[in-house]
């Protein structure tokens, strides 16, 4: 046999036999954030909070070994500063500081109709939320690793190519409680590599009893790249 010839059959067993186990599949893109509730006791459009663009990616793994997990990878960007003159004489500068990577371990328990998977995520939060005015200063440093339930429900569509679903993850533990939901539609080019795109709304409420207390409220619709192979 033609060295060549076997040399490029060498490499193309490896990438074969990961077609035929693994399913890689995921997006990336931007979220509109809308802010709203209370940071530090303080109200966030008092302290200038709206909205803004934040960036996220987020990566699955699928394989043929029903004993063992699906995993998921995320990162979501959330990271906002302000300063607003509140009267005269103070300035407020204040700081949300919410990015966190997502680490999923689930089963898929239905797939027929539709697909549900769940599981269980680990979400790291390392960062704060911070205001600081001329009689005040609070400042909640949050270094912290988050067990979180996780579900979610996606079913094909009547048009071709294109599927909707809901994705939830929450938890009450220590001094945090979260409630994280995204509603999605999502059509991909049927292709080697499937690409397309995915656009949702996302709802991420976030509880903290650190401090002085902050009760925030992030949501806004999203756009980004999806792609399976």
């Amino acid at each position: 046999m033609d060295l060549r010839i076997a040399l490029a059959l060498l490499l193309t067993l490896p990438l074969t036999s990961f077609a035929d186990d693994y399913t890689v599949s995921g997006k990336a893109g931007l979220w509109r954030v809308d802010y709203s509730g209370e940071l530090n006791g303080a109200n966030t459009h008092d302290l200038g909070f709206d909205d803004e663009t934040s960036r996220f990616i987020d990566v699955a793994v699928q394989h043929a070994y029903p004993k063992f997990p699906y995993v998921r990878l995320a990162y979501t960007q959330i990271d906002s500063t302000r300063a607003v003159r509140l009267d005269p004489v103070t300035v407020s500068d204040a700081k949300i500081d919410l990015s966190h990577i997502d680490a999923t371990a689930y089963y898929r328990v239905l797939d027929s109709w539709g697909r549900i998977d769940l599981g269980l995520s680990l979400r790291y939060i390392n960062g704060g939320l911070n205001t600081d005015t001329a009689t005040q200063e609070q400042h909640t440093h949050i270094n912290q690793l988050l067990p979180m339930a996780y579900a979610r429900l996606e079913s094909d569509l009547p048009f071709v190519g294109w599927r909707a679903g809901v994705e939830l993850s929450g938890t009450d533990f220590q001094d945090y409680k979260i409630v994280d939901y995204t509603v999605y539609a999502r059509y991909l080019f049927d292709a080697v590599l499937d690409l397309g795109l995915d656009v949702g709304y996302r709802n991420f409420a976030f509880e903290a009893d650190k401090g002085a207390g902050s009760d925030l409220g992030m949501r806004g619709p999203y756009a980004g790249l999806a792609f399976a192979f």
